[in-house]
């Protein structure tokens, strides 16, 4: 087997999982994990890029909110 074989088979079957669990919000490797056999992470992320799936998740983090711009003034220091 060479580096350019195809280590996963990509069914439209796989391909509809994958999908399916992205969009759920699952992980590349929860994803890996569920498909099990020769699938791995990085395969499966690399699928999710092909299709061009990877930008249009958008993660929610509410624990750092973003920081007020601060307001300098000289007299401040004084």
């Amino acid at each position: 087997m060479s580096a350019r074989d195809p280590v996963v088979d990509w069914t439209e079957e796989r391909v509809a999982v994958i999908r399916a669990l992205w969009n759920e919000g699952k992980s590349g490797s929860q994803i890996a994990g569920y498909i099990g056999g020769s699938a791995t992470r990085a395969s499966v992320l690399g699928k999710l890029f092909r299709l061009g799936l990877m930008g249009n998740r958008r993660v929610s983090d509410n624990r750092h909110p973003p920081t007020p711009p601060r307001r300098f003034s000289w007299e401040q220091r004084a």
